[in-house]
């Protein structure tokens, strides 16, 4: 008898091809996609957050990824923030201006000293992307 407790289970390579596509087309770039079977956490992440609910219909990019913005103000996580805020902008899923007005609408919900620091993100991904048209 063999113990199968330490087998890490398959994932079909098929869903994790196409979460690594869908993850490239999340992140434009912004965040490099680590190489399909270089990790099992990603590959799973890839089949089931990118293959499977990235592309669930009921909703498009652009509200998945505000309720995405929404849930990372909540948390406080600055570096995320900006890594989807840039990929947004850069997608053409939201403008300057609405990044902003994001920014405004989440502060009294989430509170102004955990979103603080996101209008500084803010506008530091927004400079550096006008600097890249420069």
């Amino acid at each position: 008898m063999t113990d199968d407790s330490d087998a890490t289970p398959s994932i079909d390579p098929e869903r994790v091809e196409r979460g690594v596509s869908v993850y490239e087309r999340v992140y434009g770039g912004v965040l490099p996609a680590v190489p399909a079977g270089a990790m099992a956490f990603t590959d799973v992440m890839y089949a089931q957050l990118f293959a499977e609910q990235w592309t669930r219909p009921g909703l498009g990019f652009r509200e998945r990824r505000l309720l995405t913005l929404a849930v990372i103000a909540a948390i406080g996580d600055a570096d995320t923030w900006a890594i989807h805020l840039e990929a947004a902008l850069r997608n053409g899923e939201l403008t300057e201006a609405e990044a902003r007005e994001v920014v405004l609408h989440l502060a009294p919900y989430v509170g102004y000293p955990r979103v603080s620091p996101m209008a500084g993100r803010t506008e530091a991904v927004i400079a550096k992307l006008a600097g890249e048209r420069d």
